[in-house]
């Protein structure tokens, strides 16, 4: 079956069961890592083989599913692949012969009964299972985790895992000892010193950023508004984005993730990847890694469809130094490589502007780059791609994603980055509108201090709004994955605010006293009601009474006229109806 027909039918089916067990996506949260070429590999809770296929792309793989059905199912999903072992057994009725690099638990810690024999409680049970884990690595091995968090604040809003589970079962079920804090303790206890915890957004299963707790979410961060996604069963009562920005703000987003990846060391030694991010809502063909490790930022392709837009990225890095824009970007190894600096990003230092107030230097400051764009990029014409004179000034340098936040500023030098995008004959403008709107809905706060409307006027871009949102929605569809937005639509719960819940409590009550008010009119004016329904019965009577006598009285005729459609006279008059008028000639 052709590969888009599959990812049509896993994302319109909008069930999450199936996205769940087939979706690409889920081998995000192991994709990212970086796992020695040829490692030994043993893979605990292979479930429907959602990430088996990316770990043998990275090494020899035993795969434990102790469900027959499921590890079938694995097989058949797998069987040409050639460097992998099913075993359906439990863990603890298998003998290797051979230690392990890696040893992965992902998503099956809910579940350790089911993989590693029955204990007291499930605190002991992941305790006996890292002391025997341990006995199965190399002197550098590593053992990998992903679970989802008890206190995620996607619980905290009113998700539930299935149709049976109430709402907050996961927080206050002292038997569910999945946190950080408790994880943390059994690991430790299990004779581990060194550990580190990464935060997958929106969780480990469908992970498109990354954090560790070396690079945490700034607030207002762009890659914090993830889109969210629930079952059919939850019933959400406040806004998670929002909240989830308010915990980084507050310095509690690792207490609240939703979901937790562990890497858990033997020697000590710890990837030193800090951040992680897949833009899940591409199109596969426009998918790249990006990867923030030690003091470098590097991108690359993860899909073999991405490799030619690899290669147009490459291109446009170095048009644009042509162009005489400064970038700290290089390319290394069909590779771009940059050093990872904390400088202030364009955005940051004009909502820094705006919140002390100085909004003279914030506009001259996105005049400043505006003025800088149009030099560099150069203006080419003032028509439209179909030759109509207009009073917008478009560019064959079509950099479109020149937007503040993809611009560092330091020392009042600019320094751009990430531009992936080109097109050409594209109006300057469109690429400030671009800037304006990024920065107002990544901040919506500073539409307090100085309206979005205003900016757009200052610069002469509100009378060309209409065109400038139909470019935008041109390149969102050229870009977007439709079927997984759809998606995500699709799984998304509106919000069940306490006002809407108390209207209607109240409007059921008032239509309770409507009903009351009907039911009291029946019971008080019963007999009336009887009354009048007997002489409708009497009347309806008479009616039925003539239409039998009339009944009969057609009958009677019908009878009549079949006995002299018999006469001869009958048949004689038919004859002449029919050839009379030859007769008469």
């Amino acid at each position: 079956m052709d590969v888009n027909m599959e990812r049509e039918m896993i994302y319109k089916s909008n069930d999450i069961n199936i996205v769940m067990a087939l979706s690409e996506l889920r081998k995000n949260i192991i994709g990212w890592f970086p796992i020695r070429e040829d490692a030994d590999i043993l893979e605990i809770g292979g479930n429907y083989g959602e990430i088996t296929e990316e770990l043998c792309r990275k090494g020899k793989t035993i795969t434990v599913e102790p469900d027959t059905s499921k590890a079938e199912l694995i097989y058949e999903r797998l069987k040409k692949v050639s460097n992998l072992e099913i075993i359906s057994k439990k863990l603890n009725e298998i003998k290797f012969e051979k230690s392990f690099d890696y040893i992965t638990l992902i998503g099956c810690l809910e579940n350790i009964d089911s993989l590693y024999g029955e204990y007291k409680d499930s605190s002991e049970a992941f305790f006996e299972l890292l002391k025997y884990l341990k006995t199965l690595l190399k002197p550098s091995g590593k053992i990998l985790l992903a679970f989802d968090n008890k206190y995620g604040i996607k619980y905290w809003a009113g998700a539930v895992n299935n149709r049976d589970e109430n709402a907050y079962k996961a927080v206050f079920d002292e038997k569910n000892i999945l946190y950080k804090d408790k994880v943390q303790e059994i690991i430790k206890s299990a004779g581990f010193d060194k550990m580190k915890f990464y935060y997958p957004l929106p969780d480990y299963k469908l992970a498109n950023v990354i954090y560790s707790s070396d690079y945490l979410p700034k607030p207002n961060e762009a890659k914090l508004r993830y889109y969210a996604y629930y079952n059919d069963y939850s019933n959400i009562i406040f806004n998670e984005i929002g909240a989830i920005n308010t915990l980084a703000k507050d310095g509690k987003f690792e207490d609240f993730a939703n979901s937790y990846f562990v890497e858990i060391s033997n020697d000590g030694n710890l990837c030193d990847t800090k951040f992680a991010s897949f833009n899940n809502l591409r199109k596969r063909e426009k998918r790249l890694l990006t990867r923030i490790v030690g003091d470098k930022v590097y991108k690359e392709s993860i899909e073999d469809e991405s490799k030619q837009f690899m290669d147009e990225y490459l291109n446009n890095l170095e048009r644009i130094k042509m162009l005489g824009f400064n970038s700290l970007e290089e390319i290394e190894d069909n590779k771009v490589v940059s050093p990872y600096l904390d400088y202030m990003t364009l955005t940051e230092k004009l909502v820094e502007y705006a919140k002390k107030e100085n909004i003279s230097l914030f506009y001259d400051t996105i005049g400043d780059w505006y003025e800088k764009i149009k030099n560099l990029l150069g203006i080419t014409q003032n028509e439209d791609s179909e030759g109509n004179k207009s009073d917008l000034n478009y560019t064959s340098n079509g950099f479109i994603d020149l937007t503040f936040d993809n611009v560092f500023v330091n020392n009042n030098e600019y320094y751009v980055f990430d531009q992936e995008w080109f097109k050409s004959n594209i109006p300057v403008e469109f690429i400030l509108y671009r800037s304006i709107c990024n920065m107002y809905e990544y901040n919506p706060e500073l539409n307090k201090i100085v309206d979005k409307n205003d900016v757009l006027n200052k610069f002469n871009l509100s009378t060309h709004e209409d065109y400038f949102k139909e470019l935008e929605e041109q390149f969102r569809n050229e870009v977007t994955d439709s079927e997984i937005v759809e998606f995500y639509n699709s799984t998304y719960k509106n919000v069940l605010y306490l006002n809407d819940l108390v209207n209607n409590y109240k409007e059921m009550i008032n239509n309770n006293e409507k009903l009351k008010e009907n039911v009291n009119y029946f019971i008080e004016n019963e007999n009336k009601l009887n009354e009048k329904i007997n002489e409708l019965n009497k009347i309806i009577e008479s009616q039925n009474e003539e239409l039998n006598t009339e009944n009969n009285k057609i009958n009677k005729l019908n009878s009549e006229l079949m006995e002299i459609k018999k006469t001869k006279t009958w048949k004689l008059i038919n004859y002449f109806k029919r050839n009379g008028e030859d007769d008469r000639r």
